[in-house]
C-alpha cells in the first residue's frame, strides 16, 4: 500500500515539476495539476510501471548521492568548476551510460522473469536432474550434451528462474573472457589514438 502511495507522489511531484518548469501551456498551473494526477493515477494502476518506478527510483537517489558525495569530497581539495565539468562530453557520455544501465536493469526486472515464463509455455518446465560429482542430484539445472544427455556436474544458465539465468550468464567464463578482450582492446585504443605527450 504505502509503494503504491509512493509512486503516486512521486510521479506526480515529478510531472508537476516538469510542467510547471516547461510551461506547455502557459502559467495555468490548475491544468498542471489535473494532468499530473490523472497520469499517475493511471500509472499506478499498471502493476508493470508501478514496478518499474519503484525500481528505476532508489538508484538513481544512491546515483546522484554518490555523485554528491564525490562533488563534496573534491571541492574541499580543490576549487572546480562543476558548471564546466558537467557540460563536458564526456562527463554526459558516462552519466548517459549510467542512466541507461539503470533503465535497462529495471525494464529487465519487471519483464525479465514474465519474458522468460512466456518463452518456456508459462513457466511449466519440469527440470531436469542433473547428478553431481558426489552423486546428488542439481536441482533446476538444464545442461545438455551434443547428444541431449544432460551433463553431470555441470548447470547451465537455462532454468526456470531469470535471476539465475542472469547470474549464471553474466559470470560464465566465455562471457567473463569476452569482457578481459573489451577491456584489453579498449586500454589498446586508448594508448594507440592518443596525442603524442598528452596522457
Amino acid at each position: 500500500m504505502f509503494s503504491i502511495f509512493f509512486t503516486f507522489l512521486f510521479v506526480y511531484a515529478l510531472l508537476y515539476g516538469v510542467l510547471s518548469w516547461r510551461k506547455p501551456f502557459g502559467d495555468n498551473k490548475g491544468i498542471y495539476a489535473i494532468i499530473s494526477v490523472m497520469s499517475s493515477f493511471l500509472l499506478v494502476l499498471s502493476n508493470p510501471a508501478r514496478l518499474f518506478i519503484n525500481f528505476i527510483t532508489p538508484w538513481f537517489l544512491a546515483f546522484g548521492i554518490f555523485i554528491f558525495l564525490i562533488i563534496l569530497v573534491v571541492s574541499i581539495f580543490a576549487e572546480v568548476k562543476w558548471i564546466d565539468v558537467v557540460q563536458h562530453s564526456t562527463t554526459m557520455t558516462w552519466l548517459s551510460i549510467m542512466f541507461a544501465i539503470i533503465l535497462i536493469a529495471g525494464l529487465a526486472y519487471v519483464f525479465g522473469q514474465q519474458a522468460l515464463s512466456a518463452g518456456y509455455g508459462g513457466g511449466k518446465v519440469d527440470p531436469i536432474p542433473v547428478l553431481t560429482e558426489n552423486g546428488s542430484y542439481a536441482q533446476g539445472s538444464y545442461a545438455y550434451s551434443s547428444t541431449g544427455e544432460p551433463l553431470p556436474g555441470r548447470i547451465g544458465p537455462t532454468t526456470n528462474d531469470y535471476g539465475s539465468n542472469l547470474v549464471n550468464t553474466l559470470f560464465h567464463p566465455k562471457v567473463l573472457g569476452l569482457l578481459c578482450v573489451f577491456i584489453l582492446g579498449a586500454i589498446s585504443v586508448y594508448f594507440l589514438s592518443r596525442p603524442t605527450g598528452g596522457l
